[in-house]
């Protein structure tokens, strides 16, 4: 079978102290976390169905004290660092040059060391951990060299993990001389255990969350905790954009020939699909979503969207938003060295790229922005109409205001909170937005969080009040929520302007309308479908969105079941019709369409 790229995230999450087993008192564990991956990014499968290529190896840091508690006792639990023990990667399938295999499935995992500190020195223990790394990039890359695929399918997954294991176990016994140097002398660090978790490609691309443990009664009595999951990249993005200008919602499709629209009757309904473009798709230009953004958007101020691609992107994270008030909309590239800007002309083409801002970039000098860590946004903060850039870095929300030409003013951190450091916030838990929750035209910070959501009204001046708790639901903890199961939207459901909050959880379709000062109305369930039980609606299969259908002003709920596209109507006060079948196409099986 061909197999999909994954997106996924693999995190030592905790580590509890059943016993400290130090004769001398308190305990001072540290850990030595070591990622790796097997998969189609570095290796091939060649025509004879051997592996060829190398290993990808991700060390952290393995020095002293990494737990942030050296005083242990027991019944403490340890929390660990993100930073030390979470790495989020793409796993990709190992492409094959042989007609016998479609591709062969890859392994991703995380080595855990769980050590003690006693007399060895700081600078030993760094050192011991950079050869550990080392010793497994060089194991893994021996078993590379050596290891034969099966030709059943079924049966990669295992055979893979197991040589996987068993590659890195003999990697560390290699180095087991420098290793006794560190821990087997009399009042040297401890090893208290170590540990390898590894995960098929089939395994996560079930998207499930997968939970995993190991407990080590030595050196006391010590059990660490982790958990990974996966999700399948898009493969055919859908959206819904007014291609006409009479203000209504029309679905763009881009499939593997190209583009297909079918147009909005103003009622809820949709005319037949039709395929307009033969280009900008998975086959049709070979555009792929983990190096293509595509995005509708008004290029000429004639309010209709025209469709804008970007091939051979790979680390600017394209989007198109006004940057001069002139209704036309521009494009932005989030790049290595920072912030490009191409100006449209206002007949779809475009000025050439013009470089504006030095930050909120891939390099070192521009900030180190990572997508699986900062989210960056394009949003009005001053009222002005003209986009300015929001970007969620380690410390905190970093803005950069529009002068009104498109150059922007140096970027200031307004907000010490939000943040990868600043609060604890992370992409695959806690989706962040920018939308005007009061109706002054100026975005509000809104944070799902581990406690609910939470929310940072806009000054008007693009700097921002307080971080307020404002609805103890739709969070991680608050009400079980997870962003791959239960996305969140905000969307205005009432036409007064503010923005309302929108999840879709288990059992259907919750909304919390906003009271117009930045609180929210207590949630309620307004559709019994669209959720994850109720209708057996997936993030990875069946895409859901809010837009406005009718021309009214207030949001509807479309979703791409796998039948077609089912529409529930907004009644104007936030419930909703009951759910109707509109289109026989765009689907998981009706036009094949895919959610990765």
């Amino acid at each position: 079978m061909a197999r999909d790229i994954l997106s996924v995230v693999i995190g030592l999450e905790r580590i509890h102290c059943f016993d400290e087993g130090d004769s001398a008192g308190t305990a001072e564990p540290y850990l030595w976390p070591v990622f790796f991956k097997i998969d189609g990014e570095t290796v091939t499968l060649t025509e004879s169905l051997k592996l060829s290529g190398t290993a990808t190896v991700i060390g952290t840091y393995g020095n002293h004290g990494n737990l942030g508690n050296t005083d242990v006792d027991e019944g403490d639990d340890l929390t660990i660092p993100e930073s030390l023990g979470s790495w989020h990667t793409t796993l990709k399938p190992i492409s094959s040059q042989s007609v016998l295999r479609a591709d062969a499935a890859g392994v991703a995992g995380v080595v855990a060391v769980l050590m003690e500190e006693d007399n060895v020195s700081d600078s030993g223990a760094v050192a011991g951990y950079n050869a550990l790394v080392a010793a497994i990039q060089s194991g893994l890359d021996k078993f590379i060299e050596t290891f034969v695929p099966i030709v059943k399918e079924d049966v990669d997954k295992e055979a893979i993990k197991k040589a996987a294991e068993k590659a890195i176990e003999d990697a560390i016994k290699s180095n087991q001389s420098f290793f006794e140097n560190l821990w087997s002398f009399l009042d040297k660090d401890d090893q208290i255990g170590s540990e390898v978790f590894s995960f098929g490609h089939d395994d996560l691309a079930k998207g499930d969350v997968i939970n995993f443990d190991k407990r080590w009664e030595n050196e006391g009595d010590w059990q660490i905790f982790g958990a990974t999951v996966g999700a399948q990249l898009r493969k055919h993005p859908r959206f819904l954009a007014d291609l006409t200008g009479d203000r209504r919602s029309d679905i763009v499709g881009f499939g593997d020939a190209g583009v297909w629209v079918a147009l909005s009757n103003g009622n809820g309904a949709f005319q037949a699909p039709q395929f307009v473009v033969a280009n900008f798709g998975y086959d049709a230009g070979v555009w792929r979503v983990e190096r293509h953004p595509r995005f509708l958007a008004d290029l000429t101020g004639d309010r209709r969207s025209g469709i804008v691609g970007f091939p051979e992107i790979e680390v600017k994270k394209a989007k198109r938003i006004r940057l001069t008030g002139d209704r036309r909309s521009d494009i932005v590239g989030f790049g290595d060295a920072g912030v490009w800007i191409a100006f449209s002309n206002g007949n779809g083409t475009f000025q050439a790229p013009q470089f504006v801002v030095a930050n909120f970039g891939y390099d070192d000098d521009a900030g180190r922005w990572r997508v699986e860590r900062h989210p960056r946004f394009l949003a009005d903060l001053t009222g002005d109409g003209r986009a300015d850039i929001v970007g969620f870095e380690n410390a905190g929300v970093r803005v950069a205001l529009n002068n009104g030409n498109g150059t922007f003013q140096a970027p200031q951190l307004v907000v010490a909170n939000f943040g990868y450091d600043a609060g604890g916030w992370r992409v695959e838990r806690h989706p962040r937005f920018l939308a005007d929750l009061t109706g002054d035209g100026c975005a509000d910070i809104v944070g799902f969080g581990n406690a609910g959501v939470h929310v940072a009204l806009n000054n008007g001046n693009g700097t921002f009040q307080a971080r307020q708790l404002a609805v103890a639901d739709f969070g991680y903890d608050a009400g079980g929520w997870r962003v791959e199961r239960h996305p969140r939207f905000l969307a205005d459901l009432t036409g007064d302007g503010r923005a309302d909050i929108v999840g879709f959880a288990d059992d259907g379709v919750w909304v919390a309308l906003n009271n117009g000062n930045g609180t929210f109305q207590a949630p309620q369930l307004v559709v019994t479908n669209f959720g994850y039980v109720a209708g057996g609606w997936r993030v990875e299969n069946h895409p859901r969105f809010l837009a406005d259908l009718t021309g009214d002003g207030r949001a509807d709920i479309v979703g791409f079941g796998d039948d077609g596209v089912w529409v529930a109507l907004n009644n104007g006060n936030g419930t909703f019709q009951e759910p109707q079948f509109v289109v026989a196409n765009f689907g998981y099986n009706a036009g094949g369409w895919r959610g990765e």
